[in-house]
């Protein structure tokens, strides 16, 4: 009625061109209200309905000049439904039937063969064709021509790919096709020919994405313990706190400090690395991350201070310092156990460290404790030491 109200004011009479005859004259008022709803809506309008032919009304343009109608003979009217139909006959696989199977089923010799002997109940021919059967011969039964495996149909050869087709018709993976196929049919190298088929589907193998590593290039293990070293930072936990991870490659000797903040001033203007290297003695190599705290000049000054050398890993490729993720995972779990069971942060972290010391590792078959021993058997490394400086000898 809204509309009604645009083009039919209550004030001003309307006129309403019509191609039906009998709706009215030009000269005639319509005053006859229509009855139900609909009447009750238009009684306050006053309109006339006038016949006007449909050749002269411009509303009914559309139904006389519906444009060139196509012909039979026309090509380019047929391209599309010639090209669906292809589609249809080629892309989608067809439905089997049990009659096909059946039928399929009598034609190849190699099952009727197999069928005498179900029928028979014993094992009599042991050909190539029939050799693929004998490992499941107990499970198999004949209904209507139809060989069963228990309650899967046993397909015959001409309609194995077109059985393949039908279960990948959804284009699901490897895994998903052959539980598919398992559920109602059965045949020799069932799995190879899934496998086969969907690594031969275009359209699965355009749309699935793969990521292809580079080969794992294993690092040596180090001459002897605390010589090189790797370090990284992990959290924030639960307090907000991080912890300054830093192992020895050799014997896996590890510390774990907590620190409030990863900037570099943190690390190196509070002594953590120099309160550790203070105890155990100066390194050879420190490898780390490309983040800022390892990237900053602080550091680099701090690296060349204590003369060691910085190594740096590839960026963004975290198995260039596995073992010190590696080792980062397992404390982030261990903590986070720890706050779950309300246990108290710092006295966790020392025991966690007191039992990962303790424990043999794989590399050097010691625990990281015993295998740092040997290099608290020799002196302190420090700074002068590492002039190699020698007195001349005295003649």
């Amino acid at each position: 009625m809204v509309r009604v109200r645009r083009y039919f004011p209550s004030t001003c009479p309307r006129t309403v061109r019509s191609p039906q005859k009998n709706c009215g004259s030009e000269s005639a008022v319509v005053r006859d209200r229509p009855p139900h709803n609909t009447g009750l809506r238009l009684s306050p309008y006053r309109f006339r309905v006038i016949h006007r032919p449909g050749k002269t009304n411009p509303a009914d343009y559309l139904s006389r000049h519906t444009g060139d109608t196509p012909t039979d003979d026309d090509r380019s009217s047929r391209v599309a439904e010639d090209y669906i139909n292809m589609v249809t006959d080629c892309s989608v696989p067809k439905t089997m039937t049990l009659s096909e199977i059946r039928e399929a089923t009598r034609a190849d010799s190699t099952l009727q063969q197999l069928q005498r002997m179900i029928h028979n109940g014993r094992w009599t021919d042991d050909s190539d064709d029939l050799r693929q059967y004998k490992h499941v011969f107990a499970e198999l039964s004949t209904c209507d021509d139809i060989i069963l495996r228990g309650t899967q149909i046993v397909i015959p050869p001409s309609l194995q790919q077109r059985v393949i087709d039908l279960a990948h018709e959804g284009h699901q993976g490897i895994v998903k096709t052959k539980a598919l196929l398992r559920t109602k049919v059965y045949f020799p190298s069932i799995d190879r020919m899934a496998e086969q088929t969907v690594k031969q589907c275009i359209a699965c193998q355009a749309n699935t994405p793969e990521k292809h590593m580079e080969p794992l290039q294993m690092t040596e293990l180090p001459p002897g313990p605390w010589q090189n070293l790797s370090v990284d930072f992990c959290g924030p936990f639960p307090n907000g706190q991080y912890l300054l991870c830093l192992m020895d490659d050799y014997s896996r000797f590890c510390f774990a400090e907590p620190v409030a903040s990863t900037a570099a001033k943190a690390v190196i203007g509070l002594p953590v690395l120099d309160h550790i290297l203070s105890s155990t003695g100066n390194i050879q190599e420190l490898r780390s991350d490309n983040g800022p705290p390892f990237s900053s000049h602080e550091f680099a000054q701090f690296a060349k201070y204590y003369g060691f050398r910085h190594r740096r890993v590839t960026p963004l490729w975290p198995r260039g310092n596995g073992e010190i993720e590696r080792f980062m995972r397992t404390i982030t779990k261990s903590l986070r156990a720890a706050v779950v069971e309300g246990k108290c942060f710092k006295q966790h972290l020392h025991s966690f460290l007191r039992a990962y010391r303790s424990t043999p590792q794989s590399t050097t078959q010691k625990s990281p404790y015993l295998a740092l021993q040997d290099h608290f058997g020799q002196d302190c490394q420090n700074r002068w030491n590492k002039a190699n400086l020698q007195l001349p000898l005295i003649k």
